[in-house]
């Protein structure tokens, strides 16, 4: 095993060293990781909190997108080896309806079929992100084992510089928007008198049911255009 992580690592540097120098490193090792573990897409996401991911990048539309379904419903296998800090894996059909049946819904509904894999990001034993990949049709190019290595090996590099670990939007763009989630949050907790963890679940239940994404429930109950203490919508 050990031979094979070197190996890994060497040809890990190799891809890495032909990506455009220009792009962001988490592009790049997104992208890189993509390669070497032979996946279909990859994205690769940041812990922020204990209640949030930040997607730092993803190699292809599909891949965005599934880590938007996870962010919005709050279930899913990059959710779940976030939470275990464990390899997490599960091929579209019943086994994914069965363990995280909001996601399955929502995936099936972009009518992917294939198989995912969250690798947590823990350089350190200490999980600082996923790497969430997939595939049309069987196993990653390497075994799992190998794809831990390759996704700390990820992490030790963000950490050596911690601005890495920012989304690709700009800050003026990204940090109002966490702020304004964090507002809305606050003002249901006011409302309702729950626990910050429900507040977020609701406002991810409101989201999912409607259609929107957390940021538009957010502006929406910060606009006092939704009100839980007495649930009122728009005009309502």
């Amino acid at each position: 095993m050990v031979h094979d992580q070197g190996s890994a690592l060497a040809r890990f540097a190799a891809v890495l060293a032909t990506l455009d120098a220009s792009k962001r490193l988490p592009t790049r090792l997104c992208e890189a990781g993509r390669i070497v573990l032979d996946a279909n897409g990859a994205a690769l996401s940041v812990e922020d909190s204990k209640e949030r991911r930040i997607t730092l990048s993803a190699t292809d539309e599909l891949a965005a997108l599934l880590e938007s379904f996870q962010d919005l419903v709050g279930e899913g296998p990059g959710a779940e080896a976030s939470r275990t800090g464990k390899i997490v894996v599960g091929t579209m059909g019943d086994e994914c309806s069965t363990r995280w049946p909001m996601f399955a819904d929502l995936a099936e509904e972009a009518r992917f079929t294939g198989t995912l894999f969250a690798i947590p990001v823990q350089p350190a034993r200490v999980v600082v992100g996923v790497l969430s990949l997939y595939t049309f049709e069987g196993p990653l190019g390497e075994d799992l084992p190998t794809a831990q290595f390759v996704a700390d090996a990820i992490g030790t590099a963000l950490l050596h510089d911690p601005r890495e670990m920012l989304p690709d939007e700009e800050l003026s763009e990204t940090w109002p928007s966490r702020a304004r989630i964090h507002q809305a949050t606050g003002m249901v907790v006011a409302q309702l008198g729950v626990s910050p963890q429900d507040a977020v679940a609701l406002l991810r239940a409101q989201a999912y049911s409607r259609g929107l994404d957390l940021l538009s429930v957010a502006v929406e109950i910060i606009e006092r255009r939704i009100n839980f203490s007495d649930f009122t919508v728009g005009g309502d």
